[in-house]
């Protein structure tokens, strides 16, 4: 649970700090602070809810997250199954 929350903490921070770092450069909009202060308050929010109710993860999520962001798999054309794309073949016609 520490890792966990240094790991949050961490995150945390690095945001915070290139925010600073935008705005001694003058680069700096509010938008992009509405979003950090948004995106902090989730992190610390996930994590009293993870606290709370003692939630350890989705088994299926991180699966569902690589596909969707990275194809990482494809429908086979011979049986219909998902595979690892790594794992399918081209066929040259």
């Amino acid at each position: 649970m520490f890792n966990c929350l240094l790991t949050r903490a961490l995150i945390i921070a690095l945001l915070w700090t290139g925010l600073i770092l935008m705005k001694a450069d003058g680069k700096m909009n509010t938008q992009l602070l509405w979003q950090a202060i948004i995106f902090s308050a989730v992190l610390i929010m996930g994590f009293l809810l993870e606290r709370i109710f003692k939630y350890h993860g989705d088994q299926y999520l991180i699966p569902v997250v690589a596909a969707s962001f990275g194809g990482a798999t494809m429908s086979c054309f011979l049986c219909g199954t998902h595979r690892l794309r790594s794992s399918l073949t081209t066929r040259k016609f």
